[in-house]
């Protein structure tokens, strides 16, 4: 278990970027309809949004790229995993992650908010942002 996820990290680190998928894999390996209530994921609001992308370079690749589209155990496994996966019909997210996390009872991110990446504040501002929230105990 990385240390941020440790019941250490919070000393350690009260602050930290993560993936999306890394704290909602997190929050998967909890018992059932408790979440870890210590830990809050933060979206920032500058609406930078990324997709992921997986380039074939080779035939290998390339039927690996669709294996990842259309296999149903691979796509089962990453949504496990935390990941939003993309509908095999469309190039729109599927209800896959939302439907996991409900069932354990778990709240899903909201579909209309995929903006998942941002710039972290200037040093100053994030060492300030950490010591305000790193004392708070």
């Amino acid at each position: 278990m990385p240390y941020y996820l440790s019941p250490e990290g919070k000393r350690i680190a009260p602050i930290v970027v993560i993936y999306e998928h890394q704290y909602l894999a997190h929050q998967l390996r909890g018992p059932p309809g408790q979440p870890d209530d210590d830990r809050v994921l933060l979206y920032p609001a500058d609406h930078f949004e990324t997709q992921p992308a997986f380039i074939a370079l080779n035939d290998t690749g390339r039927r690996l790229g669709q294996l990842l589209r259309t296999d149903p155990e691979l796509r089962t496994r990453a949504v496990e995993l935390g990941f939003r996966v993309l509908d095999a019909e469309q190039d729109t997210t599927s209800p896959q992650l939302a439907r996991l996390l409900g069932d354990r009872q778990l709240e899903a991110p909201s579909p209309d908010n995929d903006h998942t990446r941002a710039y972290l504040p200037h040093v100053d501002l994030f060492e300030k942002l950490i010591t305000t929230i790193g004392g708070c105990r």
